[in-house]
């Protein structure tokens, strides 16, 4: 008999604490922007989804804060304007529905604090973004922290050391060349063979004057 109370409270507990955690979800929560394999730095872009599980919509605020703890090995971003949020980080997300906030990620190759410049390459940096829910429905307005973390490639490779590389503006110079002396050599030798031939008449022709009979 004892065992009716005991299921009650069970469910209480899950009515109380699903709606909790399926209020709504945002991914990529956690992501490792991995450049490593790259030569040089380049821009990140990609959607961070925000899904709403709830019969009304609900408001959500994206920002960029300091990380509240590191990895290991990771160094806070240098400078939070590098990552660049849509809609003014403001969003709201109908009800039942998925919507999803373009982000980009421009990471200079090197920056300046007090005329000091330092480069990016050969770093990993680590950002964290909050993303709280200022309203809609729901006791207790939940917020999710996001840590995205940016390695960057080991050092900056020129275009004409990359693997594979191939100069397209030499080749395009060398055929160019090609094709003009072959257009040349064409017009030269139709020229030739289309030369007049000379109207002095050939000497085995020419008339002599010991054959006239006039004489």
């Amino acid at each position: 008999m004892k065992i009716i109370p005991a299921l009650t409270v069970v469910f209480m507990l899950f009515l109380l604490v699903t709606p909790l955690a399926s209020a709504w979800a945002i991914n990529p929560a956690k992501w490792i922007f991995y450049m490593k394999e790259e030569y040089e730095i380049k821009p990140i872009t990609f959607d961070l989804s925000l899904t709403n599980n709830e019969t009304a919509p609900i408001t959500i605020q994206l920002s960029i804060m300091d990380p509240e703890y590191l990895y290991e090995g990771n160094t806070p971003i240098p400078d939070k304007s590098w990552i660049e949020i849509s809609s003014a980080g403001t969003v709201e997300v109908p009800a039942n529905s998925e919507i999803k906030v373009p982000i980009m990620i421009n990471i200079p190759a090197e920056y300046t604090i007090e005329e000091t410049t330092y480069s990016n390459y050969n770093k990993s940096y680590e950002a964290w973004i909050l993303a709280d829910q200022t309203a809609g429905p729901g006791n207790i307005q939940v917020d999710y922290r996001c840590r995205w973390i940016f390695q960057t490639p080991d050092r900056y490779v020129p275009l004409s050391e990359r693997p594979g590389y191939i100069n397209y503006p030499l080749y395009i110079i060398i055929i160019g060349i090609i094709l003009f002396a072959a257009v040349a050599c064409y017009y030269l030798y139709t020229r030739r063979s289309q030369k007049p031939s000379s109207t002095r008449t050939p000497k085995h022709k020419q008339k002599n004057k010991d054959d006239d009979i006039f004489k």
